[in-house]
C-alpha cells in the first residue's frame, strides 16, 4: 500500500512539473514575441501591459533556478525579464548584482516601454537602471569599474 502511494505522489510530482514548464514556455513564446520590454501599463491610455502579465506570471511559477537560467537566453528581451523578475519576485540583491555583472559587456539594443515613452537601451543598461529603480544604488557603475 506505502510503495502504491509513493509512486502515485512520484506520479503527480512529475505531472504537475511537466505541466508547469509547458506553461513557463508558452509565457516565454509571449515575451518573444513582444520585441519590447513592456511596464505595467502602456500607451496614452495606460492599458495593462499583456506582456507584463505574462512575465509576472513566469515570475509566479518559475523557481529562481530557473529565471536565473533565463538571464543568460538567447533573446533580449526573455534576459531582461528574467533579471526584472529576479529583483521583483524573487528579490535577491546579491543573485541581481552577479548576473548584472556578468551582462556588464551585453551590447545588445532592447526597446523599453512605460506608459507613453518607448525608449532604447543596451541589456546592461537596462539592468543596472532596474538594480538603482529597486536597490537605490549610489555609484553602482563606479563600484563596478573601479
Amino acid at each position: 500500500m506505502i510503495r502504491y502511494t509513493a509512486i502515485l505522489c512520484l506520479m503527480f510530482a512529475l505531472f504537475t512539473a511537466s505541466a508547469r514548464n509547458k506553461h513557463a514556455d508558452s509565457l516565454i513564446k509571449v515575451l518573444k514575441e513582444s520585441k519590447c520590454v513592456e511596464g505595467e501599463r502602456i500607451g496614452i491610455t495606460a492599458v495593462r501591459s499583456y506582456s507584463y502579465k505574462a512575465a509576472q506570471m513566469l515570475w509566479e511559477t518559475t523557481t529562481m533556478e530557473e529565471l536565473k537560467k533565463l538571464c543568460s537566453n538567447k533573446n533580449n528581451v526573455v534576459r531582461c525579464y528574467a533579471f526584472l523578475g529576479l529583483i521583483v519576485s524573487k528579490n535577491d540583491r546579491k543573485l541581481a548584482e552577479q548576473i548584472a555583472d556578468k551582462h556588464l559587456k551585453d551590447k545588445k539594443i532592447i526597446t523599453t516601454w512605460n506608459g507613453c515613452i518607448k525608449m532604447k537601451f543596451t541589456v546592461s543598461d537596462y539592468m543596472e537602471m532596474k538594480l538603482r529603480e529597486f536597490y537605490s544604488i549610489d555609484g553602482f557603475i563606479y563600484k563596478r569599474l573601479k
